[in-house]
C-alpha cells in the first residue's frame, strides 16, 4: 500500500498545500471520507495543519489525492472541509490528552487484562 505526502509551497507566495496521496479500494469522496476518519487519516490531518500553523503562523491547505488499487485506478482529489476538520481537531485533542494522563499515571490503557 503506497502512501506519500508531499508539502507544495508555491514560488509567488501562495497558500502552502499539504497533498497526501492515499490508495484505496474506492476512491469516490463520500466514501473515502467515511474510510478516512475510520483508519486515522484525519487525525493526522488535523496534526499537520495544527503543526503547520503553530510553526510556520499559516493554516496550509490539505488535499487526499486518492486511487483505486484496481483498475481502471480511478483517481479523486479531496479536500476536508471545515466540519471535518473540526471532527479531526476533536479527535486531535483527545489523543492529546489521553497521552498526557499516561505520561503522568504511568498507565497506558490497551486491551483488558485476562481471558476476553
Amino acid at each position: 500500500e503506497a502512501d506519500l505526502a508531499v508539502t507544495i509551497t508555491p514560488p509567488d507566495g501562495g497558500r502552502l498545500t499539504v497533498v497526501e496521496y492515499k490508495t484505496a479500494a474506492c476512491a469516490h469522496p463520500d466514501v473515502f471520507e467515511r474510510k478516512a476518519y475510520d483508519l486515522g487519516y484525519f487525525l493526522a490531518f488535523a496534526f499537520a495543519v495544527t503543526g503547520a500553523a503553530a510553526l510556520l503562523n499559516e493554516s496550509p491547505a490539505y488535499l487526499f489525492v486518492v486511487q483505486e488499487k484496481e483498475p481502471p485506478y480511478d483517481v479523486a482529489v479531496c479536500e476536508p472541509d471545515a466540519e471535518a476538520f473540526r471532527l479531526a481537531y476533536q479527535q486531535m485533542q483527545q489523543a492529546i490528552a489521553t497521552y498526557q494522563r499516561c505520561m503522568e499515571t504511568g498507565c497506558w490503557p490497551g486491551y483488558p487484562v485476562g481471558i476476553n
